[in-house]
């Protein structure tokens, strides 16, 4: 008996086709009010590993002349840009902004320039923050602008990264701020074993209670790194794990971390995020803010503005010391962690 072949399965859909808003994931984080496309370029500037860079930019009617900022994002170990983020770069860019991920330095760079390793981290990162400013050196150059790409580049840029990244957003801001005109800096998750202060650029740490790779004592050292900063804050989220960016996301991770481009790189903090504005949502006392509840219990939520007053504090026993009752032999969140979890997107 003749069996008619099952029908074929559509194909998957192209990376840089147009993504619409979807629904919100959660009633508190809607997306922006633009649709998004995704392109990837490649660049000599970038460390041979791979010279490719994703970007995912708001979408405009034809004729629209309107521009906006760039923020740099730097993947985490073993992740690449768009297929490891492409929630969380298609929610911020929903919210009118250009971000532009360097796909290099994977597992570390391979030019031996770039190659440099720090006590404790993975091998050939200790300079990997320096793909972060390529990326923004290239938003800023002839390739970019060749392509239409509706970049500011008159205006100052937003910097982040996850993990290894979170690391490279660090050291981006502490180096080189006013170099590149780093304006404002969020970083999530970041695993490092160095802690330079960043004087000038406004920062966002995000951490969780469930982060065994990079514990919820990175993000407070690097907190603590930079108390001459008034204007920085600390996210510590009761359950969040590593992979809150990627993996595991968490739409108001995007919407937070627009918020704070928003009050910070754009210098517009009355500008609406869903219901609430961005101003509200980082230092407002309401349910919807960040600290009061709109992303859910938090073990410790600390935000610039009258900072006392926004502290939230579960009383978790064994403190910053302890990560969800969880603590490792010999030196927790070591390089060696990094390989302990069945998707190492650090």
């Amino acid at each position: 008996m003749d069996v008619a072949p099952p029908p074929p399965r559509p194909p998957p859909p192209s990376p840089s086709s147009l993504l619409p808003p979807s629904p919100p994931l959660l009633p508190s984080s809607p997306r922006g009010p633009y649709p998004v496309a995704h392109r990837s370029f490649t660049s000599p500037l970038f460390d041979r590993s791979n010279r490719r860079i994703d970007v995912v930019y708001p979408v405009l009617p034809e004729g629209s002349t309107r521009t906006f900022p760039y923020i740099a994002y730097a993947h985490g170990f073993d992740d690449t840009g768009f297929q490891s983020y492409w929630r969380l770069f298609s929610d911020l860019a929903s919210w009118g902004y250009v971000v532009g991920a360097p796909l290099a330095c994977q597992f570390g760079c391979d030019d031996r320039a770039h190659c440099k390793t720090l006590p404790f981290d993975p091998p050939c990162f200790g300079d990997y923050y320096k793909q972060q400013l390529l990326s923004i050196e290239w938003s800023r150059g002839g390739a970019a602008a060749a392509a239409g790409l509706p970049i500011n580049v008159s205006a100052g840029v937003g910097v982040a990264g996850h993990s290894m990244g979170g690391q490279a957003t660090i050291f981006s801001a502490a180096y080189n701020g006013s170099s590149h005109r780093i304006q404002a800096a969020a970083m999530h998750h970041a695993y490092t074993h160095s802690y330079p202060p960043i004087p000038s650029v406004p920062f966002l740490l995000f951490t969780g209670t469930h982060d065994a790779v990079a514990p919820p004592r990175f993000a407070q050292r690097q907190y603590d790194a930079s108390s001459a900063n008034p204007r920085r804050g600390l996210v510590n989220k009761d359950g969040a794990d590593h992979h809150e960016p990627s993996m595991h996301y968490n739409p108001f991770l995007a919407l937070a971390s627009a918020a704070w481009f928003k009050v910070y790189l754009d210098g517009t903090p009355d500008a609406p995020l869903g219901p609430t504005t961005a101003q509200q949502l980082l230092f407002g006392g309401g349910g919807a803010s960040l600290c009061g509840g709109g992303d859910g219990r938090m073990a410790k939520c600390v935000m610039p503005e009258n900072a006392t007053a926004r502290r939230r504090e579960a009383g978790r026993a064994g403190g910053w010391g302890r990560v969800g009752g969880l603590e490792r032999a010999g030196r927790p969140g070591g390089f060696a962690d990094l390989r302990t979890v069945p998707h190492r997107d650090t």
